[in-house]
């Protein structure tokens, strides 16, 4: 495995994602089961770096990021940090576009 842009990316969204999930989780709002899947996602998309699994990582992101959005859209921020789940919206959007080809870093 080779080192890159995209794989450090990737890393660092998934972390942050399970890091909102995990929050979301423990929160005394209703967003428990959102926070469940969005913790679930974002550790596939994490071993999914690593090990090689039968469902895309692609796919795997793009399931985490609209789950994101429905999260922040509708149960709202988890315990008061909507920067969280912003950044990891972000973050897994950038994963998105790199993985799917739209946009090319040359260098990287």
């Amino acid at each position: 495995m080779t080192f890159s842009f995209a794989i450090l990316l990737t890393i660092v969204a998934s972390i942050v994602a399970a890091i909102d999930g995990q929050r979301r989780f423990t929160s005394k709002k209703s967003g428990r089961v959102i926070g469940i899947i969005e913790l679930v996602l974002a550790l596939l998309l994490l071993i999914s770096v690593f090990l090689t699994l039968p469902i895309s990582s692609s796919i795997i992101a793009i399931v985490l990021l609209l789950t994101m959005i429905i999260g922040l859209i509708f149960r709202g921020s988890a315990k008061g940090l909507p920067w969280l789940t912003i950044a990891a919206i972000i973050l897994v959007g950038l994963v998105v576009v790199l993985d799917q080809g739209w946009v090319t870093l040359p260098g990287f």
